[in-house]
């Protein structure tokens, strides 16, 4: 019975002594997000030190160690060696993110207590819930700096292909995106509604022989100027329309974890076309005169020449579609195929149409195809758009390439501020 008793008081002597003996370093939570930013700025990092055998810990260090992602330039970290008699119960570090100018992606920082005993070595049996820290550092942001995809307006220019890559025309675009749940044949949604120019054709011909001008020379005699001259014809469509089509999701194909997701997508499309063809005549040669029969009382310039064709409508059903999507938090791709049956209805050319109201409209069907590319970028909203568009049996190609700003719906009203203002 003696010889229990004192094991159980060896015991009890050794445990207490453990408890005495117990240290314990640990940030106030395992992970946090930090924004870096176009200034400096300066986070606290929390943590705790607790002993209670001051004796036994009086030599002990405590340091902090840093593995980055993130280049040494990049922050500064503000916390040097320190005793552990030297820190309270709660403590505090500063982790300073130095500025960016530019869009940069994700990195990470992560600290870890690090304690060191009276001979320079690590020190054992050191407990904690949190004895490290993973710091997540986005990357920069400006105050135009897309934070998604999904519900974005457009203002920008169309590219005139034919003078060159010029900035030309007003291009304007509303597109929502709403991405099916990852579930087999689950359905979102994508509308777009945009305003652009495209080309039709363009073509030209040398050796074209015309009469440039006209000019009387008697009362019943007239002198026509001609000459030999080169010929460029330019074909354009102002259109206006709306597209919308439901996003099927199709299993492994759909899947969110993928870089890319393809979507089963019919659409519906509506465009409403005005078109411009445009003749330019270009070094003229070989000129002379011949004089015929004929009135004029005056001097006619026949110069170049712009013919706008009335309203067209088309209506395009999509029975097949795919919709691929590629997106990071830095850039947008999506790219939309359809191919379907086109309803088409346009004016009867006629001479003797006097007024609008006499204008006949003719209809037509014909199977089509389009695709449609669009790249945006988040830090600047800078986007890229190409289209292309033709038919089967009357091919009449359609395409064009847009540059635009994209921006977030809030932020629309800035470019109409002197009429929101009112």
């Amino acid at each position: 019975m003696k010889s229990l008793f004192l094991l159980f008081s060896l015991y009890c002597i050794s445990f207490s002594g453990m408890a005495q003996s117990k240290l314990e370093v640990s940030f106030n939570k395992p992970k946090m997000n930090l924004q870096r930013n176009k200034e400096d700025r300066v986070y606290k990092i929390d943590f705790s030190v607790k002993y209670t055998d001051t004796e036994k810990f009086a030599n002990y260090r405590l340091a902090i160690k840093v593995k980055s992602t993130l280049l040494a330039k990049d922050y500064v970290l503000d916390f040097k060696e320190t005793a552990l008699s030297n820190l309270d119960e709660l403590n505090s570090a500063y982790l300073t993110i130095l500025r960016d100018s530019l869009n940069d992606r994700d990195r990470k920082i992560v600290l870890s207590l690090d304690v060191k005993n009276a001979d320079d070595e690590p020190a054992d049996s050191v407990l904690g819930s949190h004895k490290e820290i993973e710091i997540l550092v986005n990357g920069s942001l400006t105050a135009d700096t897309l934070k998604d995809f999904n519900y974005l307006a457009y203002i920008g220019t169309n590219f005139d292909l034919v003078d060159g890559i010029k900035a030309k025309n007003l291009f304007f675009a509303t597109n929502i995106f709403l991405r099916p749940n990852n579930k087999i044949l689950n359905g979102g949604f994508y509308l777009s509604l945009f305003g652009n120019r495209t080309m039709m054709a363009n073509d030209s011909i040398t050796n074209v022989k015309r009469t440039y001008k006209i000019q009387g020379l008697t009362d019943s005699t007239i002198t026509n100027f001609r000459e030999q001259t080169d010929l460029f014809t330019t074909k354009v469509s102002d259109n206006l329309g709306a597209y919308m089509s439901p996003l099927i999701h199709l299993g492994p194909l759909s899947n969110i974890e993928n870089d890319v997701q393809v979507y089963f997508s019919p659409s519906l499309e509506f465009i409403w076309r005005r078109t411009t063809t445009t003749n330019i005549y270009t070094n003229g040669r070989n000129r002379d005169s011949v004089n015929v029969r004929g009135t004029n009382n005056g001097l006619i310039e026949l110069g170049n020449k712009s013919i706008q064709y009335g309203n067209e409508y088309n209506f395009n059903i999509g029975y097949v579609g795919l919709f691929l999507v590629h997106e990071s938090k830095q850039i947008s791709m999506r790219v939309h195929l359809s191919i379907g049956r086109s309803r088409i209805f346009y004016p009867e050319r006629t001479s003797n149409m006097s007024t609008e109201n006499t204008i006949k409209y003719l209809k037509d069907s014909d199977y089509f195809f389009t695709g449609r590319a669009w790249i945006t970028e988040a830090s600047s909203g800078i986007t890229l758009q190409a289209e292309v568009t033709n038919t089967k049996n009357n091919p009449k190609p359609y395409y064009g390439v847009t540059l635009s700003k994209a921006l977030n719906f809030k932020n629309f009203g800035t470019f109409f501020s002197p009429i929101t203002s009112r």
